[in-house]
């Protein structure tokens, strides 16, 4: 079974998180309760609004649908 980490919350520490295991290789999912913040990070690839500057490994998948990411 392939690893897979997912992060319910966008905020600077979520975001941290999800890039730092997201660099160790693993598949992470990212989701914020504000579907607009996932569009942006989704098209930014970057979570400008509590990190900017840093660009989301391709491990690290932005999933607006919270009922995915609690798969």
């Amino acid at each position: 079974m392939k690893e897979k980490i997912s992060i319910i919350g966008a905020g600077s520490w979520g975001t941290t998180l999800a890039v730092i295991i997201a660099r160790k290789g693993i598949d992470v999912e990212l989701h914020s309760v504000f579907s607009e913040h996932n569009l942006k990070m989704q098209k930014e690839r970057q979570n400008k609004l509590f990190l900017k500057g840093i660009v989301f490994p391709p491990k690290l998948n932005v999933n607006s649908s919270l009922k995915e990411v609690l798969k």
